[in-house]
This record gives C-alpha cells, structure tokens and sequence, in this order.
C-alpha cells in the first residue's frame, strides 16, 4: 500500500470526514440540548399539575371521607325513615280502611248536611247580630266604667249636694208654711179693706141719728182700722220679701238637682266637651290678679266645702289650681269664674270660697316645712321661665300634660324642671330650634348640649304624632 499516496490524496477527505462527524456532532448535541431543556420545562410544569392534582386528591379524599360519614349518618336515618314510612303506610292503610267506614256514614249523614246547610246563613246572621251586640256591650262596659269612675269621683260632692238639697228642702217647707200663712193675712187683709171701705161711706152719708158723737166714734174706729191696716201692709211686706226668698230658693233646688242628674248622666266625652269649653273661657280671667300656678303646685281644693271632683276639674283646666290662686279672688274674679265654670250665680259668695281658701293657707303657712333642696331647685327655674321663647314653641297648661318621661334623657326631676317653666307637652319640645335647645339647656341647669345630644326634639316629635 501506498501510504505516501494516501497521504497525500486522501488526508484531506479523512479530515472532511472527521468535520463532518464532529460537526455533524456537535449539531446533535445542541439539538438534544435544545431539546433536552425543553422537556426538562414540561416536566417541571407537569410535576407542578402533578402537585396540584395531588393536594386536589388529598382535598377530595377528605371531603370523600366526610361525604363517606355523612353517608353512613345519612344511610342510617334513612333506614329510620324507611321504618317510620312503613309505620306511616300502615297508618295510611288504616287510614283508607277508616275513610271507607267515614264514607258510608257520610251518605247517611249527607241529608243532615243539606239541612245544616239551609240553616247556616240563618246562624250566620244571628252570629253577625250577636258580635254587634257584643260590640255594643263592651262599648256599654267602657263606657259604664268611665260613669262608674266619674261617679266614684262625683260621690263626696254629690254627698255634700244632697245635704244642701236636703237643707234647701227644710227652708222650702218652712217657707211654704210662710206663704200660706201669707195668703191667710192677704185674705185678712181683704176682709179689713171691705169693713174700712163700709165705714168709710158710712161716716161719709153722715147719718142724722148719729150726731156728733156717731161721727167721733166713727172717726176713732177709722183710725184704729187705718193702724191695723199699715200693720197688716207691713206684714204683707215682709211675707212678699219672704216669697221672693222662697222663689230664689226654689230656683237653686233646681239648679242643685239639675247638677246632680248633670254630673250622673254625663259620659267621659260630655265631661270633655265640658272641660274644653270652659278651658276656652280662661282669656276672661284676670290671672295677674289671681296668680298663676304650675302642675306642681297644686292643691286639693276639694276640701273646700262647695267644690267637687268635677268642679275641681273645671277650676283646673282654668289654671286654677291652688289654695291662694282663690284666696285672691275679688267680687269680680268670683263673678267671672262662676260665669266661665258654668256655676249658678253667687254660688261662690254663699259657699264663702275665699275665706274658706285664706283659712287653708294660713294653716299651710304655720304647718309648711322649710322648702327643700328640690323645691328651691324648680323655684329658682321658674323664676327664668320668661327667657324662653313661648311665641315660637307654643303655651300649654297642666291641663294639656303629656308624660315627658317617654323622652329618653328625661327623668322624674327633670320633667318637673320643664313644667315648672311652663312646658308640658311633646309638641312644645318638637318645635325646639338649636336656639331653644341651648337655652332650655341653661335655664334648667342641665349638662351642656344633653338636650341636642339625646334629640329630645326628635323623639318629641314622633310620640305627639301618635
């Protein structure tokens, strides 16, 4: 062999060669390569499904463990339930057994029905009638207890009324025994007018047979005739002063049985209508006279003797509420509250309200303690009752009191502090403006902002649209 030649001819296809398989090599392994870090990516995402797949197994594989109990819990209540339905059919069984009995005796029954049936609009009506009537007598039960409580209420005064009645009887029968004592001195009276009038035309004619001394005589019977006559006259006068103290009597007999059947018959809204009507009257009464006075001030003024439970509620509802407010009366006051009361004229003067008013404030006076701390608490306010604005909130009176308590931040104390200023009702608070809140606040001496902080107005609001 020619290694020379070889050399020298194929030395350079051996190295082409040899390139070749090194290049063609080194191709491959960078297409593995490529290829290899591909696969490499796929297996770490499939290895991140395979994670995520795992932790879903192990998911599924506890719920399927909870799902397994819950099967088993569920199994068993529903081999309870099969039982209980096999109970339920067997009840149903005899169910049906029981409806076929029913069904005959319905036929039986069936001609029954049909008479029900007719009879039922019948019932129906009386039934209708029956729940009116039973409407009809609780509104009579209602009704009778607002008479029973009025007349509860009305039973002092009618206590004291009847034994004024009782009082005015005695002077009627006395003074019918003066009338007919009366018609007997006019009768005496007319009989002595017809034996002057005779010897008058008597000593007129002037008789011849009489002379002077028939005329004298005469004279002397005229003058003692004419004395028994002014006598008589003068009776007569009186027992007219008497009949016309009869008539006044009798007139007030009436009045005081007329108020009694009054106060008896009158309903819980006739008593309203009454009250309102006379709460109207109040703008004719002098009160910077009188004096004013407040819900807390008052006073029974039943221990009056002439006032009752309703008058008392009729002086009330003039602002009227206090031993002293009566105590001030003139002749003039006493006239106008009659007249606003609707009280029979000089009823007042006779039953001697005023002295009687004076006799209970003087013992008042001696018998009154030294105010209390509280007390001089709601006189010190409502001294300054005059800085709040009235003309924008509205008045009202103890007669129009509401229970401001309902109002949260409102207690018993501060409740007393608001009436002693003059506000009463949910309506006055409703209309307060920050302006009034603020000095509502100071004149009651209340915390700073308490009554904007707790919106008194608000909720005033809400309770005075019920």
């Amino acid at each position: 062999m020619n290694w020379d030649g070889f050399l020298v001819d194929g030395l350079p296809f051996l190295i082409f060669m040899i390139g070749t398989i090194i290049l063609t090599a080194l191709i491959t392994w960078l297409l593995m390569r490529q290829r290899y870090r591909s696969l490499l990516a796929k297996y770490e995402q499939k290895l991140g499904e395979f994670n995520d797949l795992q932790n879903r197994y192990n998911v599924l594989l506890g719920k399927y463990e909870g799902l397994e109990g819950k099967y088993g819990k569920l199994e068993t209540e529903w081999k309870e339930l099969n039982l209980k339905y096999e109970q339920q059919l067997a009840l149903l069984n005899d169910c049906k057994n029981k409806r076929t009995e029913l069904e005959s005796e319905v036929v039986l029954i069936r001609p029954f029905r049909q008479k029900y049936e007719g009879l039922l609009p019948i019932h129906e009506e009386k039934l209708g009638l029956i729940d009116n009537q039973v409407v009809q007598i609780k509104d009579l039960e209602t009704r009778a207890t607002g008479l029973e409580d009025a007349l509860r209420g009305e039973r002092d005064h009618g206590k004291k009324l009847a034994i004024e009645v009782s009082t005015l009887t005695s002077n009627l029968n006395a003074a019918k025994e003066l009338a007919a004592k009366t018609d007997g001195l006019l009768k005496a009276n007319n009989v002595l007018k017809g034996e002057v009038d005779r010897l008058n035309l008597l000593v007129d004619r002037g008789t011849a047979a009489g002379g002077s001394a028939g005329a004298t005589g005469g004279s002397a019977d005229t003058a003692a005739l004419e004395a028994r006559i002014a006598e008589l006259e003068d009776q007569l006068g009186d027992a007219r002063k008497l009949a016309a103290k009869v008539d006044g009597l009798i007139r007030a007999n009436n009045i005081l049985k007329g108020e009694l059947d009054q106060v008896a018959n009158m309903s819980k809204d006739e008593e309203t209508a009454v009250l309102d009507r006379v709460k109207k009257r109040a703008g004719q009464l002098n009160m910077g006279r009188i004096g004013t006075a407040t819900f807390q001030d008052k006073q029974d003024l039943k221990k009056i003797k002439g006032i009752g439970p309703f008058i008392e509620k009729k002086l009330n509802a003039l602002d009227i509420l206090t031993f002293r407010q009566i105590a001030n009366f003139t002749e003039e006051d006493e006239e106008n509250v009659t007249d606003a009361i609707e009280f029979f004229p000089g009823r007042i003067q006779r039953d001697q309200w005023v002295p009687q008013a004076r006799g209970f404030l003087n013992m008042e006076t001696k018998a009154k303690p030294a105010p209390s701390k509280q007390d001089a608490t709601l006189e010190r306010i409502k001294l300054r009752a005059q800085e709040v604005n009235f003309g924008r909130i509205g008045t009202a009176t103890a007669a129009d009191k509401d229970d401001l308590k309902r109002i949260k931040g409102i207690g018993p104390f501060i409740e007393k502090k608001l009436n002693s200023i003059g506000i009463f009702t949910f309506l006055q608070i409703s209309k307060f403006t920050p302006e009034d809140e603020d000095k509502v606040n100071e004149v009651i001496e209340f915390f700073p902002g308490r009554i904007r902080r707790d919106e008194w107005a608000r909720q005033a609001a809400g309770f005075a649209k019920e």
